[in-house]
């Protein structure tokens, strides 16, 4: 005589917190595809004369973002410089793996990488172009960059003339590099 195995019954509950769980990260993707494309927009489109922490300009906003895109893109150009741009492909790389559900288990670490990349470059951008103005609240490279900056070319003051070009030269090359290297 056979006799039948009976299949357990399914767990509804699992399987309403897996779906659950699989909802959020589909919105959790559209929602950063979504911030993502605000900011690249707003980067791109930021224009001195916005209205922003730092500047006083009129409510005529000419970031195509409106007025939160200016402030926006102020903000990340005032502390990143023009590497802020550098943070669109990580945003997308990460809306991405959430929307197809691959495991991410080191985005912070990409994330601090990325940053310390962000901040070489713009390291290089301002000690190469140091003292130029271009119409970015805080130069090539950012807040802090300009400070990097300004404690490199004080610690370059003690070299002598011939070592002072040769450093310098490094000095750009090596962030440059170093912080391509880190993005990728």
């Amino acid at each position: 005589m056979a006799t039948r195995i009976s299949k357990p019954a399914a767990d509804w509950r699992e399987t309403m917190r897996l779906s659950l769980l699989r909802s959020g990260a589909l919105i959790g993707a559209a929602a950063l595809l979504l911030f993502t494309a605000i900011y690249a927009l707003a980067i791109l489109t930021y224009s001195p004369a916005d209205p922003a922490l730092n500047s006083a300009a009129s409510a005529v906003s000419g970031n195509w973002m409106g007025k939160l895109g200016a402030y926006l893109s102020d903000g990340m150009l005032f502390l990143i410089g023009l590497p802020a741009i550098l943070l669109v492909p990580l945003l997308l790389i990460f809306a991405r793996r959430l929307w197809r559900d691959v495991p991410q288990p080191n985005w912070k670490r990409q994330l601090l990488l990325c940053l310390s990349g962000m901040l070489l470059i713009g390291f290089g951008m301002a000690h190469w172009q140091h003292g130029s103005s271009i119409g970015l609240p805080a130069g090539w490279g950012g807040v802090f960059a300009l400070l990097l900056d300004n404690g490199a070319v004080s610690l370059m003051e003690s070299l002598g003339d011939g070592w002072r070009g040769a450093v310098r030269l490094l000095l750009i090359l090596g962030s440059l590099f170093g912080g391509i290297a880190l993005v990728l």
